[in-house]
């Protein structure tokens, strides 16, 4: 592939599911350092995605003793600094701060009330003879460098028994001209880098 940045190449290594990256110096092949990323590929902007994959699908508690649930396979972005890829870093925003972004909060408020509409109807679940209340909220929210937000959702509940369960989704919105788009939804979620 040739992009703004020179030229690179990808390989996949099929025992790591992972993205080789290679860039050319001086006509020498360097390894570029991505980490666990598979499906590195570059964007018609010219800026590149990856995919990386987390423990936190979602979990049970039994006995006080917590199962997560699986894996989930999220997108992060990356740009080329002049040496090396990068990740667009993000900075926490708060529930206030969606105001910024034109129908953001009414969208996430919707959503919300949906999903809670459907797992938790009566705004509660029944474990071990207890009525616990159970709701989806907002957990955390990042804006990236790249105009990206990433909303992180969460519910947990445990009865005084020790057992209960959770579970974890984000939306993905685009920000252009302060409007906000969704362009991804899913199972787990993300947090300020894929590093951290």
């Amino acid at each position: 592939m040739s992009s703004r940045t020179g030229t690179f190449c990808v390989a996949g290594e099929s025992d790591t599911a992972r993205s080789v990256v290679y860039t050319v110096c001086d006509g020498v092949p360097v390894e570029q350092k991505i980490g666990k990323v598979s499906d590195f590929f570059q964007q018609e902007d010219g800026s590149f995605v990856g995919m990386a994959s987390s423990l936190d699908a979602g979990y049970s508690v039994a006995e006080q003793k917590t199962v997560w649930g699986g894996r989930t396979i999220k997108p992060y972005w990356f740009y080329w600094d002049g040496t090396q890829f990068a990740e667009y870093s993000a900075q926490q925003l708060g529930w206030e701060q969606l105001a910024d972004f034109d129908g953001l909060q009414k969208q996430v408020e919707q959503r919300l009330a949906q999903w809670n509409q459907q797992q938790f109807p009566q705004g509660f679940v029944q474990i071990d003879g207890e009525e616990i209340p159970a709701h989806w909220k907002v957990c955390d929210i990042w804006l990236r460098e790249n105009g990206i937000i990433n909303i992180n959702y969460g519910y947990d509940y445990l009865s005084s028994n020790g057992n209960g369960g959770g579970g974890r989704r984000y939306d993905t919105f685009l920000i252009e001209a302060e409007r906000a788009q969704l362009i991804d939804s899913g199972e787990g979620e993300y947090q300020k880098s894929l590093w951290s």
